[in-house]
């Protein structure tokens, strides 16, 4: 097998921790990283389909935002401690693209 070779590399968001979050150009895609803590290795968090992943921000538990392009639409997601990306779907009135632009320190979800 191969190595993983890329062309460039983004370096977009860094938070207290030293995780660094951004994006690489490989094999003619763009995806999406984030680092250990102190700048130690690297996660690509892309999805396999995805045609481009360009980070938004990450918060200093970890936890990153941004979008995917898939098809034609941009998609936001967040990942929680370096895990594969979650999407968030689009809003209910019809609209087909949405992105994440920054995340919150101390976001807290809850549910009905």
């Amino acid at each position: 097998m191969s190595p993983t070779v890329f062309s460039y590399d983004s370096f977009t968001h860094l938070n207290d921790l030293g995780q660094i979050a951004g994006e690489l150009f490989v094999g003619g895609t763009t995806h999406v990283f984030v680092t250990d803590p102190d700048g130690g290795a690297f996660h690509d968090i892309s999805g396999l389909r995805d045609f481009s992943a360009p980070a938004g921000d990450i918060n200093n538990s970890g936890d990153l935002v941004g979008s995917f392009v898939r098809g034609q639409d941009r998609h936001a997601f967040v990942s929680y401690g370096g895990a594969r990306r979650i999407g968030l779907g689009v809003l209910h009135d019809g609209g087909t693209e949405t992105e994440a632009f920054g995340i919150k320190d101390l976001a807290t979800l809850t549910r009905n």
